[in-house]
């Protein structure tokens, strides 16, 4: 079992191939990162009891070894998107579906991904151009 994800240039696909696995969840490396900097993906599932009331948690997360060149330590890049799905017929696959195309949408503006990186408020915010200002909200 693999999965083959599209890097942000849009034409190169990396696959990962399925490293282990159990009753919570799989972790999916990218063989060709190789050892001493691998990249992972890891989708976790933490499900309420059959019939139990409660909040059903499921987990996708990336991460991304990375040896800095003047230390030579690792660093660690993550990202998650944890999705928190009541059990009640009041919430709808449909709404679930919305709600990560939203985030999805989000997330897919490069300008917005460039300011989180620069530890700004994505533009677009305060009905302002140009960057969050700290200083001026």
């Amino acid at each position: 079992m693999s999965i083959i994800v599209t890097k942000s240039n849009g034409t190169t696909d990396v696959t990962y191939t399925i490293q282990s696995h159990d009753g919570t969840g799989q972790v999916f490396t990218n063989q060709a990162a190789g050892l001493v900097e691998p990249e992972s993906i890891l989708v976790t599932h933490n499900l309420r009891p059959q019939g139990a009331k409660g909040t059903d948690r499921h987990t996708v997360s990336y991460r991304k070894v990375k040896v800095e060149t003047t230390s030579l330590q690792n660093l660690v890049l993550g990202i998650s998107v944890q999705f928190a799905i009541p059990r009640s017929g009041d919430i709808t696959l449909a709404m679930v579906k919305d709600a990560m195309a939203m985030v999805t949408s989000y997330l897919n503006v490069t300008a917005n991904i460039t300011s989180i990186y620069n530890g700004a408020t994505p533009e677009g915010d305060f009905n302002v151009t140009g960057p969050f200002n700290p200083s001026i909200a």
